[in-house]
């Protein structure tokens, strides 16, 4: 059995604060009164926003001492908490770490990051094969749309990074097939096709979406610094998505039409390779069922987040400061605080390396 760490609580202290520590929060704000003596002996008014705040404080000296998050992820608790709870602005709230950009990509990679992690990426990419049949012109459309619908959420270099060996896994079964055979310009065509599939679907996947590829972030960061024009993630994607649902299609025709029109017809035990390697991942685990609903929740809540921010309770609107950017870190920090079994959450700090 391995050594505790130096310091640490056991693990049912850790579980109970994880959940404890917001509703010991919530309480102290419950309890503190609507006003207070300062030393002048006035009565003041104890703002509402002030009470929120200390619970916040108390909530994560709680989380900083027993440790049932990893401590970088109880301290990234403010950027979320603070606009929702009317404590700061968005903006003056992510302030002191760094641009609210930054935090839209930082909580799309770790999103990312639990989507390898589970191997939810791999699930992805094989149901599209899956869908599309074992056709050479298909399987280079599906490689086409796995790589751009995974690189509207995860970065370029990392969506062909996931999707490359499978596609090689693809052609060695090609060649599996063709007995050490010579390669014919059938195979070749088809071996280039796909490979471009992956690089352009990646490519054009990353225009739809902000978070897509790090130059959309930068052009975004650039029209609100110098224009005070801030492009919210729903209102970049009403431009980027009509673009690449037009440069999809219009690359697949482009590979398989014109530039290798002459390939082959149909991988022959395509479909049963794709339904082995599905076998091999098994039923969709736990912790990959939660990825996939933090990962929807995320893309609904960037998706309608102009609707959420524009309710109205009463002349309150409680989601108005709920930004991008608070979507994204709020999605994220949840990662870290759900168990996936008795001894470790959906993600680890590790993971972050």
């Amino acid at each position: 059995m391995a050594a505790a760490e130096i310091g640490s609580f056991p693990p049912g202290v850790k579980r109970f604060f994880l959940l404890g520590a917001p509703i010991i929060a919530l309480i102290i704000y419950w309890i503190l009164p609507n006003t207070y003596t300062d030393i002048h002996n006035q009565v003041l008014p104890f703002n509402p926003h002030a009470k929120a705040c200390l619970a916040v404080v108390v909530w994560m000296v709680l989380w900083w001492l027993f440790e049932p998050v990893p401590i970088p992820v109880t301290s990234l608790l403010p950027i979320p908490l603070f606009p929702l709870l009317g404590i700061a602005k968005p903006a003056q709230a992510m302030a002191p770490y760094a641009s609210g950009t930054i935090f839209l990509f930082m909580g799309g990679f770790i999103l990312a990051i639990a989507v390898q992690r589970w191997r939810l990426d791999k699930r992805i990419a094989l149901t599209t094969l899956k869908l599309v049949g074992t056709k050479a012109p298909a399987i280079v459309g599906g490689f086409l749309l796995a790589s751009g619908v995974l690189s509207m959420w995860v970065s370029n270099t990392a969506t062909a990074a996931m999707m490359v060996p499978i596609a090689m896994a693809v052609l060695s079964l090609v060649r599996a097939k063709k007995a050490g055979g010579p390669i014919d310009q059938e195979e070749e065509n088809f071996s280039v096709a796909m490979l471009l599939a992956v690089a352009y679907g990646a490519s054009i996947g990353g225009m739809a979406t902000i978070i897509g590829s790090p130059p959309n972030g930068i052009f975004a960061r650039f029209m609100e610094q110098n224009f005070n024009d801030p492009i919210s993630l729903a209102h970049w994607m009403k431009y980027g998505m009509p673009l690449t649902l037009i440069l999809l299609p219009l690359c697949w025709l482009l590979l398989t039409k014109v530039l290798f029109r002459k390939t082959m017809k149909e991988i022959e035990g395509g479909a049963q390779w794709v339904q082995s390697e599905l076998n091999k991942l098994g039923p969709i685990g736990k912790g990959e069922m939660i990825v996939l609903i933090v990962f929807c929740s995320a893309i609904l809540l960037w998706s309608f987040g102009g609707v959420l921010r524009g309710l109205d309770f009463g002349g309150t609107r409680p989601f108005a400061s709920l930004s991008d950017a608070a979507i994204a870190m709020i999605c994220a920090i949840v990662l870290f605080c759900i168990p996936v079994n008795r001894d470790h959450m959906v993600l680890d700090w590790s993971d972050m390396k």
